[in-house]
């Protein structure tokens, strides 16, 4: 059976959701609204389609959905672009699964711009093998769909997965999919990530050995 590990992108492959966190509070200030950091962490994981209808309190057009989230997210690029770069240990991670044949994808509620801008910096495009991103599901997390995608795109069970996330939601989102959870300690908060199986502070205290292990010896999610 095939194995394969899935990547969160913000704040598991960078560490980047401070200038979300600022992207947020400033792209609401333009339109005359207000969102606090503690709002905008608790979304974490969420799709923009969700942060924009809790910051607008209503329902919005796809095409307003598309046009603001963008305007979003340009925020956040231009805040972080001279500071993005990889969580300590990643790329020899990445480098060391596709030496045990593991397949990689990310599945990020970021859209596809986020994305590529975050592989473009970090020069690890060729390390993944699929991309799933936001505008591919109908659901962000918690809901388990854009784990699932990739595990479908991928071609692996869900049993066969092992899933990297920061979040709450995306801790929940992994085990709601059947696949084991590794939680990655950016944020310094150890207590959102409860319910991991495992918890690191970054990827040099994983080898692709031990998620092997992990894998073949899970219980039950």
């Amino acid at each position: 059976m095939k194995i394969s590990a899935i990547f969160d992108m913000d704040g598991v492959l960078v560490n980047n959701n401070p200038w979300h966190i600022q992207a947020w509070i400033t792209f609401a200030e333009r339109h005359g609204l207000s969102i606090t950091p503690q709002e905008v962490e608790s979304h974490f994981g969420n799709t923009n389609r969700d942060y924009l209808t809790f910051l607008f309190r209503k329902e919005l057009q796809p095409h307003e959905i598309e046009e603001l989230a963008e305007e979003k997210e340009m925020i956040y690029r231009s805040l972080c672009e001279q500071y993005i770069e990889p969580v300590n240990g990643l790329i020899h991670f990445l480098e060391q699964l596709k030496k045990f044949q593991f397949g990689i994808a990310i599945a990020t509620g970021g859209p596809l711009s986020n994305v590529r801008f975050v592989m473009d910096k970090l020069k690890t495009g060729h390390l993944f093998d699929v991309y799933v991103y936001d505008s591919m599901v109908k659901k962000g997390k918690p809901d388990p769909e854009l784990f699932l995608k990739a595990a479908e795109l991928l071609g692996t069970s869900p049993r066969y997965c092992v899933v990297f996330e920061d979040s709450v939601h995306g801790i929940e989102a992994a085990r709601r999919a059947s696949m084991l959870p590794v939680g990655i300690n950016t944020s310094g908060n150890r207590e959102k990530l409860k319910n991991a199986s495992l918890v690191v502070n970054d990827f040099t205290e994983l080898t692709a050995e031990s998620v092997l292990e992990m894998l073949n010896n899970r219980k039950d999610i």
